[in-house]
């Protein structure tokens, strides 16, 4: 007899009253997990790692699509219980294909109580299918596990309180986010974030103005500028960030949400420069499609590179690519 592995139920035209969900798992040997205990998004879902404790059911939530979605982010087989050979049960065994699940089989409720039959079915060998939600979820494990100080200058605005919160509330790095505490604070609040484990930092009125202001005079005095000049670059929220990256007081800086790319980067051209193998500067962008992970560059710094740049570009964005678990194939 095959061993038992985990699988989604999903059904269509019924409801799970119709169904012994438990006494299926129970004769099996398996544990049940029901979507409607867990999270209501798939992020979340895999995140809770509802399959920690070994082989289960999962009960699905009732929406076919949602439960196709869940179980191709999950890695286990989708079984679709429906009455008879419908259309509908065609249409959405070939809609939970496109979502890029495995489709163990199509039950009627008469079928499904065969619990041989359904283990037969299940004993299939399914790897979570990468999308969004699983992408984020690597991502922030990855992130939690190197616990970076990042610093977000763009206090400002309300979506980056928002992620704020959301990254704080996770555990997933450190942060110091510049603007005026009381208004950081007053606005978090408002929006019903928790921003008390951030460090909240007014760069205008910080003793490292100073600071930085005298080491980009220094930086950039074969240009001309002048102390008081590099003073008054400081209070702009860019370069203050990225001299904090430059010092070490921070591991990187996240900004772009209200600025343009320009405003982003031209102060780490001016303070970090470039590696010294590097004669260009270049982005990627992480793009999930089709089941994949794609790593996209150069989309928002160089409109027209010279051919070497191009080859260039593409081995630098091969390189991060790899960083991000991607095994590089460059096309262009």
């Amino acid at each position: 007899m095959p061993e038992t592995r985990s699988a989604l139920l999903s059904v269509l035209g019924l409801s799970f009253d119709e169904i012994d969900v438990a006494d299926l798992a129970a004769k099996s040997g398996v544990a049940v997990v029901r979507l409607s205990q867990q999270p209501p998004k798939v992020a979340e879902i895999v995140a809770a790692q509802p399959l920690a404790d070994g082989p289960a059911f999962v009960e699905g939530s009732g929406d076919s699509h949602f439960d196709a979605v869940v179980a191709a982010a999950l890695g286990i087989p989708l079984v679709i219980v429906a009455r008879g050979d419908s259309r509908a049960a065609m249409l959405a065994e070939r809609h939970a294909k496109d979502m890029h699940a495995t489709v163990a089989g199509v039950f009627s409720p008469e079928q499904i109580s065969d619990e041989r039959a359904l283990r037969r079915a299940v004993n299939l060998n399914v790897k979570p299918v990468m999308s969004a939600p699983v992408f984020e979820h690597n991502l922030l494990e990855q992130a939690k596990k190197v616990g970076a100080h990042v610093v977000l200058p763009e206090g400002e605005d309300d979506r980056i309180l928002l992620a704020a919160g959301a990254l704080l509330d996770k555990g997933v790095v450190r942060l110091t986010i510049l603007g005026d505490p009381e208004d950081l604070e007053s606005r978090a609040s408002q929006l019903g974030v928790d921003l008390h484990d951030a460090t909240l930092l007014d760069h205008t009125r910080s003793p490292l103005l100073e600071e930085f202001a005298a080491e980009f005079a220094e930086l950039r005095k074969s240009k001309g500028v002048t102390l008081e000049q590099a003073r008054e670059t400081m209070k702009d929220i860019s370069y203050f960030a990225t001299m904090m990256v430059h010092r070490g007081l921070a591991d990187g800086m996240v900004s772009g949400a209200a600025h343009t790319t320009a405003h982003t980067i031209k102060p780490s051209f001016q303070i970090i420069k470039t590696v010294p193998d590097a004669s260009v500067v270049s982005s990627i962008f992480l793009m999930v499609m089709r089941g994949r992970l794609w790593a996209f560059g150069d989309c928002a710094v160089n409109p027209n590179p010279t051919a070497e740049q191009l080859g260039e570009i593409a081995v630098v964005s091969a390189r991060t690519a790899k960083q991000f678990g991607i095994d590089p194939r460059v096309a262009m």
